[in-house]
């Protein structure tokens, strides 16, 4: 797995972003075949939403098996007899999620540059949800077509809108 470089988080977006990420994976054990269709020692996947504001490290920590688990079992009780609560041989993938201080997405064309430039970008944890509706809107805007959203959506996810000039506290 290939995590990013010092120098490449120093490159990324200034204007204010929130990130971190995470999911983990476990090992089925004895007896969890008998809630679910798994097989004992394979691995499965555990999506985890834990968010450390302003977190651009790509660290695997333990505590934050320990959180994700903590909010399934919250969630749904019963899946305490099922995810191990022994995470010393969970993986983890660590990765950086930008999002927006207004947690809307940057969807659009960059004023002001020297080029034409078009952005889609800052999706958070919301990324499958919105990711295609907003993949069909910036193809539309770069061909001039007309867009799936309104006038009014489309100035919420703009690049150029204000709050973006807004810093973070």
């Amino acid at each position: 797995m290939v995590y990013p470089s010092t120098e490449q988080l120093t490159k990324l977006p200034k204007i204010p972003l929130k990130y971190s990420g995470y999911c983990a994976r476990f090992k089925a054990q004895s007896g969890d075949d008998e809630l679910n269709t798994v097989v004992a020692d394979e691995p499965y996947l555990l999506l985890g939403a834990s968010f450390i504001r302003n977190d651009t490290s790509t660290d695997i920590r333990d505590e934050e098996h320990h959180i994700s688990r903590d909010k399934l079992i919250t969630a749904i009780p019963e899946m305490a007899s099922v995810i191990p609560a022994d995470t010393s041989l969970w993986q983890g993938r660590s990765g950086i999620r930008t999002q927006t201080p207004d947690y809307h997405p940057i969807v659009g064309q960059l004023a002001n540059s020297q080029r034409r430039i078009w952005t889609m970008s800052a999706m958070g944890a919301k990324g499958y949800a919105l990711a295609p509706i907003c993949a069909e809107a910036l193809a539309d805007m770069m061909l001039g077509s007309f867009a799936p959203l309104s006038e009014t959506m489309l100035a919420r996810l703009s690049p150029n809108r204000t709050r973006l000039q807004t810093p973070l506290v």
